[in-house]
């Protein structure tokens, strides 16, 4: 199960961190015409913020699950 959330991680955050940049600079770029400003924000807020948030919240699992293993053997 940890090798798959490494590798669902991995994927999420390498769509997700890119293309954020890609549209980010797209859209403050003066050269970009507004329709197509519109465009990208719409595929920030659908497609890659949503990818980045997952990705990072399968690392942070699997960052915070080890620590949370002395408390488990415990009980």
């Amino acid at each position: 199960m940890k090798l798959v959330k490494k590798i669902l991680a991995i994927c999420f955050l390498l769509f997700g961190i890119p293309l954020s940049a890609v549209i980010i600079l797209e859209l403050i770029s003066p050269k970009t015409p507004a329709k197509e400003k519109e465009n990208d924000v719409a595929a920030l807020t659908i497609l890659t913020i949503p990818s980045t948030l997952i990705g990072g919240w399968l690392s942070w699992s699997l960052v915070l699950y080890p620590l949370q293993l002395p408390k488990l053997q415990q009980s």
